[in-house]
């Protein structure tokens, strides 16, 4: 299996801010959020908020291209336990996700109550 850094051209950072909000090695990657950004669908009535669709967040992405059915995604996460909803997530996307309108999903570690929750 073929390990593409995070280093590599390949790799594009979308919706970061600006360059103090992304620490990039060949290894690991950190992303800075700013206040109210997420990637979050949330049904009518939910709790804590209701009817959300999020697709503002921070990503770090790279393409897979059309003819590439198969592929494997590994990651190590890691997430600051100093504020509620702090998150480390793989995220996979699909067409143009940034509408929010396309599919996407994100697998993760979330801090709530300051205990590790994963989804």
């Amino acid at each position: 299996m073929a390990i593409l850094p995070f280093t590599d051209s390949q790799w594009k950072a979308v919706q970061v801010p600006s360059k103090e909000d992304a620490k990039v090695t060949q290894t690991e990657l950190q992303l800075r959020a700013g206040p109210k950004t997420d990637w979050w669908r949330s049904a009518k009535g939910s709790i804590p908020e209701s009817d959300v669709d999020r697709h503002d967040g921070p990503l770090f992405v790279f393409d897979v291209k059309d003819d590439q059915q198969s592929w494997t995604a590994s990651v190590w996460l890691a997430v600051d336990h100093k504020e509620r909803f702090q998150q480390a997530t793989l995220f996979v996307g699909q067409g143009d996700y940034q509408t929010g309108k396309e599919p996407w999903l994100k697998a993760g570690i979330e801090i709530e109550d300051r205990k590790q929750n994963i989804g």
